[in-house]
């Protein structure tokens, strides 16, 4: 066999090994992804009112502290 054979023979089977296994990767790297955007999507749903909660608390001790600080100035 020569050497311009052995190259298309080499790209030929490549090809089609990757058509062949290009279901099977899809198959798989899809599911993975569906499953983390999934969770990825719920947790961020569930979390949404935690983080509104939690920034309320911070700028409302931010106002707090600014307001004492105001007072303690006008003295």
């Amino acid at each position: 066999m020569t050497d311009k054979q052995t190259y298309y023979l080499g790209i030929i089977l490549s090809y089609a090994v990757g058509f062949l296994l290009t279901p099977v990767f899809f198959a798989v790297i899809g599911s993975c992804r569906l499953v983390l955007t999934a969770f990825g999507i719920a947790y961020d749903t569930f979390m949404f009112t935690p983080r509104v909660v939690n920034t309320f608390m911070y700028e409302h001790y931010d106002q707090e502290i600014e307001s004492n600080s105001n007072k303690n100035n006008l003295n």
